[in-house]
């Protein structure tokens, strides 16, 4: 079982980032992690497109690393949330402080 502790930032991409979405990459990590923020030690990214969850931990050098990947499901009608009831995924971030 895995298990994370809060806070955590929960990141739903459409797509895959891309490095012509940030101007500045870390090697061989997601574009998403580049703005996250200090205070969250680790962060999801679901890759709505490729049915995909990654958690990934963040590093003493403030660097991330892959600790997990899973398969996922998303909505009914695929991605793109709008409405409620709408059986959508909402693709954002979000930030998790509390259960």
């Amino acid at each position: 079982m895995l298990k994370i502790l809060l806070p955590l930032v929960f990141v739903l991409l459409a797509s895959p980032a891309t490095s012509e979405d940030h101007a500045i990459l870390v090697p061989d990590q997601p574009a998403a992690l580049i703005s996250v923020a200090p205070a969250y030690r680790y962060t999801l990214i679901a890759e709505l497109d490729e049915g995909k969850l990654h958690v990934f931990e963040k590093k003493i050098d403030n660097s991330f690393q892959l600790i997990r990947s899973m398969d996922i499901s998303i909505g009914l009608s695929g991605h793109g949330k709008q409405i409620e009831g709408d059986n959508k995924t909402p693709v954002g971030v979000y930030c998790i402080t509390s259960h």
